[in-house]
């Protein structure tokens, strides 16, 4: 039976029962349409279709639908599950092979083992090959040892920062709306209390260490507490002074439309950069203005989240997670999409972070979630060259027992820390968060560097 499942462009995945995951999944298709000629069929229309014909097992029928879905929405997992399962279906095995290793750079469901759609190519040598390849992914790589675990269960953390100065760590709440702070001996203590200043849901939080400034991240959402519907949707960015946790300034969108400040990256010359996940947008707040404003726009932008300068912050790379990595050239604002290899995926990445010719990213959008670093072509690359691209990858973690949704990180030295279990499963639908007993303490990773 084809598979009907949903990944948000938020980082959050669900897992549901099957009329569950096919209504959640028409009602994200739908959403996806407005860009789509008025004459032709919507994705939304040719899901339906494409099941009506499977059900009927009008299996030519249904490989057109699929292939119309595909040719719209490229690279969805449940696009490429179901279109794999159609070309099996019509007898075409190589193509039906090439799908599935398509589909097993962004999501190795187990389910493709015992599939009976697949039993026309399940005695090939290209099936075997696909089963061969998920006993692969199916091996945990671990190269991170726990650096911290603190008990703050409903703390919910997005980020992770660190002040040079006094070697505090910092961690952003989310769910609780505060941030806390992490001294040298492991004492954990409220940096800024819940709520306080106003403040949402805290998402990226940045130090500048120069000029003693905490940033973060903020936004109205139904997973954090005391949540009003009315203010839904509302995002900021709110500066502190690390060393007294005084708000010295807070700068809050004031727009109609839902918007989401996820992720921040902090220029030399003190600007800041951060990330819209709701809208096509980079906004920024540059040190000569101090002002929010629009920094630039993109088509391409659906639901941005890391980003990270280069070592002499010449260019900008941002992550989207449903359409990979784009480096942004700060001098002529030209915007490229980033060049990989054909077995390497650069969707559903949340945190980015540029060291020594290479991005780490961490990808949760993807199954099995992973941690990989990205290594550029040059030993000295200028970036400007728009066929510059990742030469090779390496994964440093996937399968780690810790993962429940690694999130964001921060590199200190050569040590590259990052929270390992940001609790996005553990709501309920209308955003309650679960009960205590259901939930863990907080898993800092970190892996050295080399």
């Amino acid at each position: 039976m084809k598979q009907t499942e949903q990944i948000q462009m938020q980082t959050q995945s669900t897992n549901s029962t099957l009329n569950t995951f096919f209504l959640t999944f028409i009602c994200l298709l739908f959403t996806l349409q407005s860009t789509a000629i008025h004459a032709q069929p919507t994705v939304n229309e040719l899901y339906q279709e494409a099941t009506k014909a499977y059900e009927e097992k009008d299996f030519k029928t249904f490989l057109q639908h699929c292939q119309s879905m595909d040719s719209i929405r490229d690279n969805h997992p449940t696009i490429l599950y179901n279109l794999a399962c159609a070309y099996s279906l019509n007898q075409k095995g190589s193509e039906a092979v090439q799908t599935l290793e398509k589909l097993l750079l962004i999501d190795a469901k187990e389910q493709i083992r015992t599939e009976g759609d697949f039993d026309p190519i399940r005695d090939s040598e290209g099936f075997k090959n696909i089963l061969a390849k998920m006993d692969s992914i199916a091996i945990p790589v671990i190269h991170s040892d726990t650096a911290m675990v603190i008990p703050a269960k409903n703390l919910h953390p997005e980020s992770v920062a660190y002040d040079a100065k006094t070697g505090d760590f910092y961690l952003s709440g989310f769910h609780l709306r505060k941030i806390v702070k992490v001294d040298k001996e492991g004492k954990v203590s409220d940096f800024i209390e819940q709520a306080q200043d106003g403040i949402w849901a805290v998402s990226g939080i940045k130090i500048d260490t120069i000029r003693r400034w905490l940033w973060a991240t903020t936004v109205a959402a139904p997973q954090m507490v005391d949540f009003e519907e009315s203010e839904d949707g509302q995002t900021g960015i709110f500066k502190y002074d690390i060393d007294n946790g005084k708000l010295l300034a807070k700068y809050v969108l004031k727009e109609e439309e839902a918007h989401w400040f996820g992720d921040l990256e902090i220029h030399p010359n003190g600007s800041i950069f951060i990330t819209d996940s709701k809208q096509p947008y980079i906004y920024c707040i540059k040190n000569e203005s101090d002002s929010l404003e629009q920094f630039i726009n993109h088509t391409d932008f659906v639901s941005l989240q890391g980003i990270t300068f280069n070592n002499i912050a010449s260019h900008l790379f941002v992550a989207d997670y449903r359409n990979g990595i784009f480096k942004i050239d700060l001098a002529s604002l030209k915007i490229d999409a980033l060049d990989a290899p054909k077995n390497v995926s650069l969707k559903g990445i949340d945190g980015m972070y540029f060291y020594n010719n290479s991005l780490i990213t961490i990808q949760n959008g993807l199954r099995p979630m992973r941690v990989i670093r990205h290594y550029f072509e040059d030993d000295q690359p200028t970036f400007n060259s728009q066929d510059f691209g990742i030469n090779y990858s390496e994964i440093l973690d996937h399968h780690h027992p810790a993962f429940d949704e690694p999130t964001l990180g921060i590199i200190v030295g050569r040590n590259f820390f990052y929270i390992a279990n940001s609790p996005w499963a553990k709501y309920e639908k209308d955003g309650t968060m679960f009960t205590e007993d259901k939930l863990s303490d907080i898993v800092i990773l970190k892996t050295i560097l080399k």
